[in-house]
């Protein structure tokens, strides 16, 4: 029997799942109980709705406080905060879980899939870095929105310094808890909720300290005012500078009083609520207990492989094939490759149709090509989610070899990639819908807006150009880096043929190991790796990093 103090592990799907749903607690807990004092952070920010102020002096947060109850009544500091909420379950989902998703995929732990080792520092910062680029996405809009209720217009304005927010904020955030709670374990005797919410303070007060100034430069930029011919500030540069001449450093940290105060009790109350949440969630799943066995037994080849497979389905409970990938299985799973060329090919109809747009002179024929660009944008945004969630969902094979930087290089770009194939369609049907004009769909139309609106219809346009832009450069660095591994010796074209499936029984000189409870196996090669076992008979073994036979009793 395995011992009680043995940890649960979970996979990778499973984690990820979890993590989402805890995320998307914390994120509610949070938001209810720090809106209102956002609210007067941005007000301060921005100088909305406060009383005008003598020169030289400024207004502290408690007087904001005091004013907008005032003014406005105790409900004002909740305007919106159905947004808000939103905002904060759903950032808080996408941060916890693509947190855990990017540990899986920047670090493969050495004693296997589901090892409790620490993640190194260098991967929980660039796993914070990567999430902080996707979470600005999604924030950007969902603050504008909180910001509007305030009479400020505008979509993804201030979406550089919000994009910079995240990343910078993200890795101190999740390095600052780490450390402190790894510090609070080892040195106190503090329950494990007190653990949580000190070292969420903590963390909470380190994000806002580094990352306030970048913040002050959205809410700014934010703020402005759409029509370019009256802006202000001309970008994230021209208003850091700006700023700096008007109030110097303390410019940048106006308003930190109240967003600090706000920071301790909210992220301590977050990340207590996610612990406690992945703490009753974890024991839902189906899961294994790990524990090593000597593998100075027998071998099985393929006939012995079949004998105990027949020997599991004889017991009184029914035993379930899980997953299996052979020595070979260096392939994405079938589904994954099937979407990736789908996906791949609706895009290159949408760039293709609109760089023919671009190049007549035909108004007749740069419409149809237009509206055939907009008719495939359509199918784009519904097979994306489709593509990503697979791709999610389904097993990976192992990292090419090469060195840890490349890697890394090579799992942002796709993080990259996957942004551009969400942000272009999404904007390209934003701006139609926005426009009033509608979206046309191979002949007929899908209706816009009835009050259309130039404040995110605008903006939407300048992303959609933008995202555009920079997907001219990603395409072609994509399939350089394809060619590159291809000419350095990796079958990489194969990692991504649908026609490739991973076999289980190749040849009679592979040896696939199957695993039962009273036996104790090792493969004929010389690589040993470690087998896991647990009293519910969930059975994985993994050789060479590559095979995989996983066995479950039901």
């Amino acid at each position: 029997m395995v011992e009680e103090s043995s940890p649960i592990v979970l996979g990778k799907v499973q984690t990820v799942i979890t993590h989402f749903f805890s995320g998307t607690v914390a994120g509610v807990t949070g938001a209810v109980a720090g809106y209102p004092l956002d609210t007067i952070k941005s007000r301060m920010q921005t100088q909305m709705h406060l009383p005008s102020t003598t020169a030289g002096s400024r207004i502290t947060p408690l007087q904001a406080l005091v004013h907008s109850i005032r003014q406005e009544g105790f409900l004002s500091l909740y305007r919106g905060a159905s947004t808000q909420v939103a905002r904060q379950a759903i950032g808080c989902s996408i941060l916890f879980g693509l947190m855990a998703q990017f540990k899986w995929l920047f670090y493969t732990p050495s004693t296997g899939v589901g090892s409790a080792e620490a993640h190194p520092q260098i991967v929980l910062a660039a796993s914070a870095a990567c999430t902080g680029v996707v979470e600005a996405s999604i924030y950007c809009p969902f603050e504008i929105t909180m910001i509007r209720m305030q009479a400020v217009k505008g979509l993804y304005r201030g979406f550089t310094p919000t994009c910079c927010r995240e990343m910078v904020g993200n890795t101190v955030y999740f390095l600052t808890y780490d450390r402190v709670k790894d510090q609070l374990q080892a040195k106190t005797q503090l329950t494990p909720m007190h653990v949580y919410g000190t070292s969420g303070a903590v963390a909470g007060f380190a994000y806002w300290c580094v990352s306030f100034p970048l913040d002050t430069i959205k809410s700014v930029v934010q703020a402005d005012v759409l029509d370019r011919r009256h802006q202000k500030y001309l970008g994230t540069m021209d208003c850091a500078s700006k700023l700096y001449r008007e109030g110097g450093v303390g410019r940048f940290f106006r308003g930190l009083s109240p967003c600090l105060l706000r920071a301790m009790p909210v992220n301590a109350v977050q990340f207590m609520s996610f612990e406690k949440t992945v703490e009753m969630l974890t024991p839902l799943w189906p899961h294994r207990i790990e524990r090593s066995l000597n593998l100075d037994s027998i071998a099985l080849d393929s006939t012995m492989f079949r004998a105990v497979q027949s020997r599991l389905q004889k017991l009184p409970t029914r035993a379930r094939m899980l997953s299996t990938a052979g020595p070979d299985g260096t392939a994405y799973a079938r589904s994954t490759s099937v979407f990736h060329w789908v996906v791949a090919g609706v895009f290159g109809g949408v760039v293709g149709t609109v760089k023919l747009a671009q190049n007549t002179t035909d108004k007749v024929e740069k419409l149809r090509l237009m509206n055939l660009h907009k008719s495939l944008a359509v199918i784009a945004a519904v097979l994306v989610p489709a593509r990503i969630g697979t791709r999610l969902l389904t097993r990976s094979p192992q990292a090419l070899a090469g060195p840890k930087w490349e890697q890394l290089l090579g799992s942002a770009s796709h993080l990259g990639l996957y942004g551009l194939m969400i942000g272009l369609p999404s904007s390209g049907i934003a701006m139609g819908y926005y426009s009033g004009f509608g979206i046309p769909f191979f002949g007929s139309r899908i209706p816009g807006a009835e009050k259309p609106d130039k404040s995110i219809s605008g903006p939407a346009y300048s992303a959609h150009k933008t995202m555009g832009q920079a997907l001219v450069y990603f395409v072609p660095l994509h399939v350089g880096a394809a060619f590159f591994h291809h000419f350095r010796g990796a079958q990489i074209f194969q990692r991504i043929n649908p026609f490739k499936a991973s076999k289980f029984m190749r040849s009679d000189e592979q040896h696939i190991v199957a695993v039962l409870g009273q036996f104790r196996l090792r493969p004929h090669c010389d690589d040993r790796r470690q087998l896991l076992y647990d009293e519910a008979l969930s059975l994985t073994y993994q050789w060479g990093e590559q095979c995989t036979f996983q066995y479950q009793v039901t």
